[in-house]
Order: C-alpha cells, then sequence, then structure tokens
C-alpha cells in the first residue's frame, strides 16, 4: 500500500518488487552488489532483470547520518538501490526516490536548516584543531588554520573536517 509524504504517493520498494514479479510470473532477477565500502559511506549497485532487460540502480548512504543508518545503512542503501532500479524498469509509483529516501531527505533537510544557523560545536573545532596539528608543511597547515577560523556554519564545518581527513588519508581514505 503507498504512503502518503507530503501529499504525494510513494509506493515501497517490497510492493514494487512483489508487483514486478506478479506481472512477470515470477521471472524477475535481481542482484545486488556493494560498489564501494569506506568506513564513511557505502554504495551499492542492484540490477534488475525482466524479460531480458537490465534495469541498473545506484544508492549511497553515509553511515550515521540519520537514525536509521546508524544500525541499518547497507539495507537501507540495498534496498534504496533496488527501488531505483525497479523505478528505471517503470515500477516508481508516482516518484522516482523511495518513501524511506524522501522520508530521509526530508528529515536530513530539517536538521540541516536547523544546524545551518548554528556555529561549529567546540567537539568540532578540538577535533579539527587536533587534525591540523597532524599537518607537517607549515603552509599547508595555516591554509587550515583559516578554513577553520573562517567557517561559521556547523554543517559546513563538518564537511571541512572530512576533506581535512581525507587529505591526511583517515578514515580508510588515501592520503591526497
Amino acid at each position: 500500500m503507498p504512503v502518503n509524504i507530503k501529499g504525494k504517493s510513494y509506493t515501497m520498494v517490497g510492493e514494487r518488487v512483489k508487483q514486478a514479479h506478479e506481472d512477470h510470473n515470477g521471472e524477475v532477477e535481481i542482484d545486488t552488489n556493494i560498489f564501494e565500502l569506506s568506513n564513511e559511506r557505502v554504495i551499492f549497485r542492484a540490477e534488475l532483470k525482466i524479460n531480458g532487460k537490465l534495469f541498473t540502480g545506484h544508492a549511497l548512504e553515509i553511515f550515521g547520518s540519520n537514525m536509521i543508518n546508524t544500525t541499518s545503512a547497507l539495507e537501507n542503501c540495498e534496498t534504496s538501490a533496488i527501488g531505483r532500479a525497479l523505478a528505471a524498469a517503470g515500477y516508481s509509483g508516482s516518484e522516482y526516490c523511495s518513501a524511506d529516501e524522501l522520508t530521509n531527505a526530508l528529515i536530513n533537510q530539517e536538521v540541516r536548516s536547523k544546524d545551518e544557523t548554528k556555529e561549529p560545536t567546540e567537539k568540532q573545532k578540538n577535533l579539527l584543531w587536533d587534525l591540523v596539528k597532524k599537518i607537517t608543511d607549515e603552509e599547508i597547515k595555516k591554509e587550515w588554520i583559516i578554513k577553520g577560523q573562517n567557517e561559521k556554519d556547523r554543517f559546513k564545518f563538518s564537511i571541512l573536517i572530512q576533506d581535512l581527513k581525507k587529505e591526511l588519508g583517515l578514515n580508510g581514505f588515501p592520503a591526497t
């Protein structure tokens, strides 16, 4: 049964899978693979085969980015990828994204809009300064100090921390 979110009808992925099997007498194949996995995120690719035609879908989830992804990012990502492959095959209802994706996007948008007006936390600042101390090149270190001092948005400050972690090769990222 479709769910109503902000006045639009979204059909859950499980229902769309069931409908595809019913429409094609069970001659539906779904194959999922982890396309990328790191300490930060997961990307799934789903392939849906119906009557010899191949439909693909991809999804990306950030671990811990919302309540669902705190415990079930892999499952959420896989389901979203399947939902996108189904949508490519015409099983999308009135919208391309799944109900879960839309709900997550709305929650994250609301959280982000609240956080955008907030200054970075002391914990964020301390983490960035601890990371800056690991930089050996003094010019690059000065650039990061200035970036940290100039960023007044909590959400963007988090991105700044992630960028520095990538540059330093932390959290599974190769050093740049």
